[in-house]
């Protein structure tokens, strides 16, 4: 392969490696946005229950109870303003629950939510939706309890995440592929129009 060969490929394989690239952050961005989408409902009705009234110990008491070491379906949690556990759907096996870190709250507050990747200490993830709650000023709360916090809704990852990383192995396979085909097209081409070549079969 000679040095114009080689410079005449290394725009093409560049520009596919953007191309492809390109395209698998944007299915990787999808699929992880998508995640959310189920849990944006979920944590919007639970602020606005709590917003209008709701029991914030009583929210999730009547859901059943989400084991979120194993299972893929939605849990969500309650707080007060102080980031103090006030009730919750899910538990976390044998242990004892896992709580987010506090400073998803403090994003919360300042931003009105927070979509966020949470990761536990053993490795779990979640995508989790947070929302601020505050019981407003036409709504009657009971007497010692909790007027403000935070609801947390999420759901484990694990699917999400094996599809991105199998779609990372279908592009990363893909890209090799085309590498190797256009090196060789641009081998063949280069073999049928190098001049010396061509002399060296005619004779």
């Amino acid at each position: 392969m000679t040095n114009k060969t080689l410079v005449s490929w290394l725009p093409l394989a560049v520009g596919g490696t953007v191309i492809l690239l390109v395209g698998y952050v944007t299915l990787q961005q999808t699929h992880r946005q998508q995640a959310n989408d189920p849990k944006i409902m979920l944590a919007e009705d639970a602020a606005a229950a709590l917003d209008s009234g709701y029991p914030a110990n009583a929210l999730f008491e009547s859901s059943s109870k989400t084991d979120m070491s194993v299972s893929q379906s939605p849990f969500g949690m309650v707080f007060d303003a102080s980031g103090k556990l006030l009730g919750a759907s899910a538990y976390n096996g044998d242990s004892s629950l896992t709580l987010p870190p506090s400073g998803i709250f403090d994003y919360a507050r300042m931003h009105g939510e927070d979509r966020v990747t949470w990761q536990t200490p053993s490795g779990l993830r979640f995508a989790a939706i947070v929302l601020p709650w505050k019981v407003s000023a036409t709504a009657s709360s009971s007497p010692g309890l909790a007027s403000s916090g935070y609801v947390l809704v999420a759901r484990s990852l694990r699917d999400t995440e094996i599809r991105v990383r199998q779609l990372g192995w279908i592009t990363f396979f893909g890209w090799l592929g085309f590498l190797f085909l256009t090196f060789i097209l641009k081998m063949g081409a280069a073999h049928v129009t190098d001049p010396a070549r061509t002399l060296d079969d005619k004779a």
